[in-house]
C-alpha cells in the first residue's frame, strides 16, 4: 500500500535532479548561503571598518560634532560601535553625502580620535 508512494515521490527525486543537473533547476547549490539564504553577492557587504573609516573622514573634514551628528541620526546610536549592522548603509549613505558635497570648510584634523 505504501509502496506505490515510495515509487511516486522516487520518480519525482529523480525527475527534480535529472532537471537540476541539466540547468532547469531554478537556482544552483552555490547560489545558496548557509541555513538556505541566498547571497547577496550583488550588494556589497559593508564592514564595521568601512563605517568607521567613513565617519571619520567626516570628522577629519567637518569636525567631530558633523561624525556624532551623522553616529545619531543615521546610526540611531550614541558611539560608533553602538551603530547596528542593519544601519551601516544608513551611516555610509549620510557620510558619502556630505563627502560628496565637500566644499573645502570644516575642522581640519579635529584631533580627538574616539568618537
Amino acid at each position: 500500500m505504501i509502496e506505490p508512494k515510495i515509487d511516486e515521490l522516487i520518480a519525482a527525486l529523480n525527475a527534480n535532479t535529472a532537471a537540476h543537473m541539466s540547468g532547469g533547476g531554478t537556482a544552483p547549490a552555490s547560489a545558496v548561503a548557509p541555513r538556505g539564504r541566498p547571497r547577496t553577492d550583488a550588494t556589497p557587504k559593508i564592514t564595521f571598518e568601512h563605517v568607521k573609516a567613513a565617519v571619520f573622514d567626516v570628522k577629519d573634514k567637518y569636525g567631530k560634532l558633523a561624525a556624532v551628528k551623522i553616529i545619531n541620526e543615521a546610526g540611531g546610536a550614541k558611539e560608533l560601535a553602538a551603530v547596528k549592522q542593519a544601519k551601516y548603509v544608513d551611516v555610509m549613505a549620510a557620510c558619502e553625502a556630505l563627502l560628496g558635497g565637500d566644499d573645502g570648510g570644516g575642522e581640519e584634523g579635529a584631533g580627538d580620535d574616539t568618537l
